[in-house]
């Protein structure tokens, strides 16, 4: 069996061919997670950006238009995945959600004041989450 080249996996994936895309996600995962760890630190955020990295590549495979080589396209993707987790993961750090809801609702409630403040929380994190990176 001859192997075949990444524009033909690309070219089957556009014809139709999920298999094109399999082969290509086996590939290049195991490069994928190591790009990640090293720019990420650990096993798990670099696991979670993987699967980001190719549900990117499959979404946008159809347009790739071939002006450089596949592999430095997933690349550039695998970068920028990884350098953006790590800028959500600072603005959560940056604020310490225990202190604000400390200061919101007093430290001795009842439990109706403990669901109020687990609310609140929820809320507070979804806002902060839709907060731009700058």
């Amino acid at each position: 069996m001859a192997i075949k080249s990444d524009a033909e996996f690309v070219d089957a994936f556009r014809n139709g061919d999920i298999e094109g895309f399999n082969e290509l996600v086996r590939k290049y995962r195991e490069r994928v997670y190591w790009i990640a760890r090293r720019t990420l630190g650990n096993h798990e955020d670099a696991d979670d950006a993987v699967q980001e990295v190719f549900i990117k590549v499959y979404q946008g495979l159809r347009n790739f238009r071939g002006e450089s080589n596949l592999f430095t396209w997933i690349y550039r993707i695998t970068v920028n995945v990884s350098l953006n987790s790590i800028r959500k993961r600072k603005i959560k750090q940056f604020v310490p959600f225990e202190n604000i809801m400390d200061q919101i609702l007093p430290g001795n409630e009842e439990t109706d004041e403990q669901v109020i403040r687990q609310e609140y929380q929820t809320i507070l994190e979804k806002a902060i989450e839709r907060l731009p990176a700058k």
